[in-house]
């Protein structure tokens, strides 16, 4: 892990999806360059799930890779600004911060520090709403200029019965986060069909190793193609045993070799705790 404590970090999620719209009008982007690597991708799909009736909470996610020589007081300072603004708003619910310990495309540490925030809002007005209002003010703004985002959407459970409690995950001392996010539109020749079976294949072996605790499967509101994908595990050591079983490698790699994630990473807690390197 890298080398300095960071002291009593607040939770933050951020609306920075919808933030970028009230700047500058423009469909917000969440994988760069996705458009250029795909002849037939899943936004051409007519069984690509439909997102726009959803009617039920949002939770926003926004992975952040701090700008080079950003000092960790300041950013957290700002972020703390922007958080008392934005859980002032109506609508606006659970609040979590997450600290990236591992890149999950590298598994080694991020080159540079890497948050991930999340924020659980009523519904999917109450989000527009608040980046309508607050997109533009002095904490948003002095906020965002301490990162540049790799990942930021407004995400539903994949399965619209199911209901995900933001403050549930990762409740327990010591557990660790992965996320991992993708794009299908980047998959050239794109099948949902394989895509499921081989996902549920993964799922299932993945549901059934030791210190395996919850899985959360996501889909953006903003864009059904951003899927992410949420681990919850006992603890680091726990991951690292799952991650160098050989048995469970094999019945991973048919799903990861053909549909790799474009961004994510492995996270602790970052709330309010010491986060030593």
């Amino acid at each position: 892990m890298r080398g300095k404590t960071i002291k009593q970090i607040v939770g933050a999620g951020l609306f920075l999806a919808t933030a970028i719209l009230v700047f500058s009008g423009c469909t917000p982007v969440v994988a760069p360059g996705a458009g250029d690597e795909t002849s037939s991708g899943a936004e051409d799909d007519s069984s690509a799930p439909s997102v726009a009736a959803y009617e039920g909470s949002v939770t926003e996610i926004a992975i952040r890779r701090l700008n080079e020589g950003q000092d960790l007081a300041e950013f957290a300072a700002a972020r703390n600004a922007f958080v008392a603004v934005l859980t002032a708003e109506p609508g606006v619910d659970t609040d979590r911060e997450f600290m990236a310990i591992l890149d999950g495309t590298t598994f080694a540490p991020p080159a540079a520090p890497v948050f991930t925030g999340m924020t659980q809002y009523a519904n999917l007005d109450a989000f527009a709403a608040a980046g309508q209002k607050l997109g533009t003010s002095p904490e948003a703004g002095a906020f965002f200029s301490t990162f540049e985002p790799q990942l930021f959407t407004a995400l539903r459970p994949k399965d619209p019965a199911d209901s995900y409690d933001l403050s549930e995950i990762l409740s327990e001392p010591g557990q660790i986060l992965e996320v991992a996010a993708r794009d299908l539109s980047m998959y050239e020749n794109f099948d949902r069909d394989d895509y499921e079976t081989r996902l549920a294949a993964f799922l299932d072996a993945l549901s059934q190793q030791p210190g395996f605790v919850a899985e959360y499967q996501w889909v953006s509101v903003l864009d059904p193609n951003i899927v992410v994908g949420m681990t919850v595990y006992e603890s680091l050591d726990a991951f690292g045993t799952i991650a160098q079983d050989q048995e469970f490698v094999g019945q991973m790699m048919p799903f990861i070799n053909d549909y790799p994630p474009y961004t994510g990473y492995i996270h602790t807690d970052a709330r309010g705790a010491d986060v030593s390197n």
